[in-house]
């Protein structure tokens, strides 16, 4: 198994934070329940979920995030026992192996989010934000933990119904929730946020791409900003394909992301978007120079 410097979980850590950062981070997607919409994310077993790992840290992945579940529209969330079945030895066997791997855990329960922050998580990808486990704040506090922060009205399996896509200014409405979120999570001592748009959840196509066209403007919330396209519905409905059809969109996509202010990407295809981070990289380093 490749060996990661003991330094490295410290310094991806830091990198989330940096106030001038240099390069955007890849989030790594391993979804564990066979549901996923995108079936190429989901390792037939231990050992495959292994060697995904070692060939995406080799290509640079910074982090990894471990989901249980799918939280496509109109899916159920499971209970936190039956994710945990699921999670754990999967998690267990990552901590093991990789343990200086900064690992996030998709999860919108407490339970689930303790019970793998002592297996050595260290972020929490909650797509309620906090809002479906209001005791997920204090789990998050408790150990100083990371908090994903993403947008969403409603769960999955309602957040695509007429009164949960209805914005009267869709930019504003988010920035306004993530202003008065994050104030009311830092009373709670959760002062370590990312903020997540939240593409494809209560948003229409339109809407996908008013987002992502002004993503500059969440610069204003003075927090990491993550954004989840990889492969998503906004892309394979405009070509009229499907997930397994649509990289060269997600490539795009993420590129226009990273030039404009976002800090990490998460995505299904790492190799890929190290290659494309590593041509940025250049484009940078040179204009830098004159």
């Amino acid at each position: 198994m490749t060996k990661i410097p003991q330094s490295l979980k410290q310094a991806v850590l830091q990198a989330i934070f940096d106030p001038e950062p240099r390069l955007p981070l890849v989030m790594g997607i391993m979804n564990l329940d066979p549901n996923s919409f995108y079936k190429a994310s989901i390792p037939i077993h231990e050992k495959d979920a292994l060697d995904k790992i070692e060939k995406w840290i080799q290509s640079g992945m910074s982090i990894l995030d471990i989901g249980a579940f799918t939280s496509r529209p109109g899916s159920k969330i499971p209970k936190s026992d039956d994710e945990l079945r699921t999670l754990l030895p999967c998690l267990k066997a990552i901590s093991k192996e990789f343990p200086e791997l900064v690992v996030s855990i998709d999860t919108v329960h407490s339970d689930t989010a303790k019970a793998c922050i002592e297996s050595g998580a260290e972020i929490i990808n909650d797509i309620s934000g906090g809002l479906m486990d209001p005791k997920m704040a204090e789990i998050i506090s408790q150990d100083q933990k990371i908090l994903v922060l993403m947008h969403m009205r409603g769960s999955p399996e309602n957040m695509q119904s007429k009164e949960n896509i209805n914005y009267e200014n869709i930019l504003t409405e988010i920035i306004d929730y993530f202003i008065n979120r994050v104030e009311t999570l830092r009373k709670k001592a959760v002062t370590k946020i990312i903020i997540d748009p939240g593409f494809g959840f209560s948003k229409t196509l339109t809407d996908n791409y008013k987002i992502l066209s002004n993503l500059s403007l969440f610069k204003i919330l003075d927090a990491p900003l993550m954004v989840g396209l990889s492969r998503k519905s906004m892309f394979w409905k405009i070509e009229q394909t499907s997930a397994e059809q649509v990289l060269p969109a997600t490539l795009t996509a993420n590129t226009f992301a990273i030039l404009n202010g976002c800090r990490i990407i998460r995505v299904h295809d790492v190799d890929e978007h190290m290659q494309s981070i590593r041509v940025i990289q250049n484009c940078q380093n040179e204009l830098r120079q004159i």
